[in-house]
């Protein structure tokens, strides 16, 4: 089996959905999974959180040591220490017409 990368799989999407016209196989419901699909692959963090992740020396065999998360708007705003743990955070894309 072909494994898709995310770049495959947005070109498919892209695809599809602009030439939806010429697949009369498509039902509303396949161009809402497109329509989702690409807004999930294609979404930008609208914030991100780090927090402060080490192994004290002194311990060989101790717990990993972390602080709470700290929540910034962007990539640049998080600490750039080796070790910090960075997360991007995404919002859930707003799916019209569903209950």
């Amino acid at each position: 089996m072909t494994e898709f990368t995310k770049e495959n799989l947005i070109e498919w999407a892209k695809g599809r959905e602009a030439n939806a016209e010429f697949y009369p196989q498509f039902t509303v419901k396949d161009l809402a999974l497109v329509e989702i699909a690409l807004a999930a692959l294609t979404a930008e963090p609208v914030a991100w959180r780090y927090r402060y992740t080490h192994l004290p020396q002194q311990e060989h065999r101790g717990s990993l040591f972390t602080t709470d998360w700290k929540l910034v708007g962007s990539l640049e705003e998080c600490n750039p220490s080796d070790f910090c743990e960075r997360q991007p955070l995404y919002r859930l894309p707003m799916i019209e017409g569903l209950k």
